[in-house]
């Protein structure tokens, strides 16, 4: 952290002669926090054709590379996991066909927005949140 920003989401660009990086605060930590789930369809059984996409509510992440933007592909069983978040505000949605540079695309993340569960994420927090598609 660096004058309250977060420099893991917004790397600092370092200039020679400019860039004064006293007061910065490095922080380890090993309680990442996370969301898994299910996804399942109208008769309660697994789907795997959708990508599970996680991704920060705030559109100022919606960057490439973000640690704030992921995906997962479901088990057999439809379950799946995302390892690894930061503390935030996050969506949550299926999409089929994701491909890696969709979440890098805006008017992707702010298409699948329209119909994503919010939900919070504390330090270290572990939450569940299964997700429900048609009738497939």
């Amino acid at each position: 952290m660096l004058n309250g920003r977060d420099l893991a989401d917004r790397p600092l660009e370092s200039i020679p002669g400019t860039a004064d990086l006293e007061g910065v605060v490095i922080t380890f930590t090993d309680r990442a926090a996370g969301v898994s789930g299910r996804i399942i369809d109208s008769r309660n059984q697994p789907v795997t054709q959708y990508s599970i996409v996680v991704f920060a509510a705030d559109r100022s992440f919606w960057w490439p590379g973000s640690r704030r933007v992921q995906r997962a592909q479901p088990a057999t069983d439809g379950s799946f996991t995302i390892a690894s978040l930061p503390a935030g505000e996050y969506a949550i949605a299926a999409a089929e066909n994701v491909e890696a540079s969709d979440l890098a695309d805006p008017a992707f993340l702010a298409r699948l927005l329209a119909s994503a569960y919010r939900f919070s994420l504390a330090d270290g927090e572990k939450k569940k949140q299964d997700l429900s598609v048609g009738g497939r």
